[in-house]
């Protein structure tokens, strides 16, 4: 049963897509894995018979990408790392209308590499986008 829990931490098909692009670091298959609806809970499985079903039914061919989605799953399986904290004191100063630098310190990788953050832009909302 804890498992079942840990299984990916009842990660949805999305998180699945968005785990494998940026966790596993390999964007190229995120669609296949969503396309397919690849929940957490579908981890244990994907490992069986050495990965089998990751190269027939998901169309891994390349071997060495194969390994890596098995030993991250594996991993998150067991529970080795999870996900990084947010960054703290993010700081900004304009550059121009239209661009912005960030600077924040380093979060705590509670156990996996932080390879690359992802900055999502919101834009603000206004009378006319409310209209």
């Amino acid at each position: 049963m804890q498992l079942w829990c840990v299984a990916g931490k009842f990660m949805s098909a999305a998180e699945v897509a968005q785990w494998v692009t940026h966790a596993v670091q390999l964007p190229m298959y995120s669609d296949v894995f969503l396309a397919n609806s690849i929940t957490g809970f579908d981890f244990p499985a994907l490992l069986e018979n050495d990965g089998q079903s990751i190269h027939e039914d998901l169309g891994v061919t390349n071997r060495l990408h194969r390994r890596q989605i098995m030993r991250a799953i594996q991993m998150r399986l067991l529970g080795v790392g999870d996900v990084p904290d947010q960054p703290m004191q993010p700081l900004h100063s304009p550059v121009s209308c239209e661009a912005v630098n960030l600077k924040w310190l380093m979060p705590a990788d509670n156990g996996v590499a932080i390879h690359k953050f992802l900055v999502q832009v919101c834009k603000p909302l206004t009378l006319r986008t409310l209209l």
